[in-house]
């Protein structure tokens, strides 16, 4: 009977053994290495030594992944660390490798840096450097070794941005909050003006190259959609500019 229970017992310990290693994800083992070149062109033909590349790891997860981390991903993984950062040469050619660390099983080459949006509180204020930050799957699924460990080559072109700073001074202006709006700006960039100062700064990321709008849209009491249209020559210099607005009720129309 004594030698029935200690082999039930370990039959029970050998399956909830299994049941562990089951729920572990499978890795890509660690000391791979991968070849990236390629090249990123500007657009409007700047040095594009400050936009950096990076390889971010992910693992397979049932969890839910991670979107408040810095690098987006899909829903079922969640970010690892990055195990390669490089800045683009100034012609934005590139050419290096990366290793696999072990504990990965997805990766993901990122051009420029996306936003981290929390999961509680406010976005923090974000330096777009270029517009639309590119995301490339090395890896299609987990443990997808069609890239990894062989060559990638990845051509693209960027359009860099920079820091414009609006001043604006309210003349006049009965209905509150006005939201502003432009192309190129993320939304967290810039929330809702609601201020008896009557003056704020609104800081737009724009290109040297083309005129600029900025719409500032609110809704009267009545429900009525408004806004007021705003353009800026094209800046046609590579660093913060600044412009100034005087904003009347008046220049509110309905829409």
């Amino acid at each position: 009977m004594k030698n029935i229970l200690n082999l039930l017992g370990l039959c029970i310990f050998l399956i909830l053994s299994s049941c562990d290693k089951d729920d572990q994800p499978n890795l890509i083992q660690a000391g791979i290495e991968t070849r990236i070149s390629g090249n990123v062109t500007s657009i409007n033909g700047e040095s594009l030594s400050d936009v950096e590349i990076k390889i971010a790891e992910y693992v397979e997860t049932t969890s839910g992944g991670c979107y408040s981390c810095p690098a987006p991903t899909n829903y079922n993984y969640e970010f690892k660390q990055f195990v390669k950062t490089i800045n683009l040469n100034s012609n934005g050619s590139f050419d290096f490798k990366f290793t696999t660390s072990g504990n990965g099983n997805f990766y993901k080459l990122f051009i420029g840096d996306f936003p981290n949006f929390p999961l509680n509180g406010p976005t923090p204020f974000f330096v777009q450097k270029i517009d639309d930050p590119l995301g490339v799957n090395l890896t299609q699924q987990a443990n997808d070794m069609t890239i990894i460990g062989k060559e990638f080559s990845l051509n693209h072109a960027i359009k860099k941005l920079y820091l414009c700073e609006v001043n604006v001074q309210f003349n006049l202006i009965n209905t509150y909050p006005i939201e502003p709006f432009h192309l190129l700006t993320y939304p967290s960039n810039n929330r809702e003006i609601n201020t008896f100062t009557n003056q704020a700064t609104i800081k737009l990321f724009i290109d040297k190259a083309n005129p600029q709008i900025l719409i500032l849209k609110r809704n009267r009491n009545n429900g009525i959609r408004q806004k007021a249209e705003y353009i800026f020559p094209a800046s046609n210099v590579e660093n913060t500019t600044n412009q100034n607005i005087i904003v009347n009720e008046t220049d509110f129309v309905d829409y």
